[in-house]
């Protein structure tokens, strides 16, 4: 059972988020993290989503974290 949760629920860096994203544009943002709610961990995002941490490309570029957005994917 937690070989099978754990292939699911694995986070990811730098690629468009898996799920919709209110505000995500891939021309001008990436993604910094994305965790995925676990049952293993026993956290949950929303209604069971990810959660998403982006930044502007321009402000990564700059070394600029003041402006990263946390979202919840649905």
């Amino acid at each position: 059972i937690w070989k099978d949760r754990a292939s699911h629920e694995m986070g990811g860096l730098g690629h468009v988020p898996w799920n919709y994203v209110h505000d995500f544009d891939p021309a001008r943002d990436v993604t910094l993290l994305e965790l995925p709610s676990s049952k293993l961990m026993n956290w949950q995002f929303g209604d069971v989503d990810h959660l998403v941490l982006t930044v502007k490309k321009a402000d990564l570029a700059q070394g600029r974290f003041d402006q990263v957005l946390m979202q919840v994917s649905n």
